[in-house]
């Protein structure tokens, strides 16, 4: 309901930016009451995909199905962790234009960053999620793609 009042009230656009933001905070603020927590887990490469499943279960309630894929680029490793649920409870029941997943999207991103901070990382390592697939759009399923690079590979291809 708070999705299409603000659809109604900012267009879809920008209710989808200000939901991601929400989330986005959100995810910050979760992963800094957190933090002695996740300061144990330093491997970047070795523990995203155990987040990847802990953060949709908390935030979604529902167990995902997540792939990760570590590519290289240019010599630097970027880490892909596509997330998917078939059963997304963030747009059930909708059908809409737009991949309407932001609320979740946010809260990965931010929740990611602040992980690198915690652990020491930040300066080297950028994070950014987006949807790439959405129920509400008609695809099979909702789809998070995140994505791990080393902050030197992002400023080169800038």
């Amino acid at each position: 309901m708070a999705l299409t009042e603000m659809m109604d009230k900012y267009g879809a656009e920008e209710a989808l930016r200000k939901i991601f933001r929400w989330g986005y905070e959100m995810g910050h603020k979760y992963a800094l009451r957190l933090g002695k927590d996740l300061k144990r887990y330093t491997n970047i490469f070795k523990d995203s995909p155990f987040f990847g499943r802990l953060g949709w279960y908390l935030f979604s309630g529902n167990i995902p199905q997540v792939e990760v894929h570590v590519i290289e680029i240019e010599g630097y490793k970027v880490l892909e962790i596509f997330v998917r649920d078939y059963n997304c409870p963030w747009c059930l029941g909708f059908e809409y234009s737009y991949p309407i997943c932001s609320y979740p999207c946010g809260t990965y991103e931010a929740g990611t960053l602040t992980w690198f901070m915690l652990i020491g990382k930040i300066d080297e390592y950028c994070a950014i999620t987006r949807e790439s697939k959405c129920k509400a759009r008609g695809g099979p399923c909702c789809k998070l793609s995140v994505v791990y690079s080393k902050r030197a590979f992002n400023r080169k291809v800038r």
